[in-house]
């Protein structure tokens, strides 16, 4: 018995097997990758309101790097400080803490 366990473990797939097991992870990949386009396209759009939202009521601040040019924006709440560096390129954003 334990001879035959050993026998069927040893056994390599065909090619035929392969290749259907690799179609049908490259079906279950691209549907995971479509599935996660939907939640990031989704994800854009919330961010985008909240960021309307914050600029409209004044509680965006907004900067540019001036090393790489990215664009932070940071909402001004209680507890949320401003960054220190660039979350891009790690260049200091300013001299000293506002």
């Amino acid at each position: 018995m334990r001879g035959e366990s050993m026998a069927r473990d040893t056994k390599k797939p065909t090619v035929k097997q392969m290749q259907a097991l690799l179609a049908e992870m490259t079906t279950t990949l691209e549907q995971q990758n479509q599935m996660l386009r939907v939640v990031f396209a989704e994800c854009d759009k919330l961010n985008m309101v909240m960021v309307r939202m914050l600029e409209a009521q004044g509680l965006l601040h907004k900067e540019e790097c001036s090393e790489c040019g990215f664009k932070i924006n940071t909402p001004l709440l209680e507890d949320i400080a401003l960054p220190i560096n660039c979350p891009a390129c790690e260049h200091k954003l300013r001299d000293e803490e506002e």
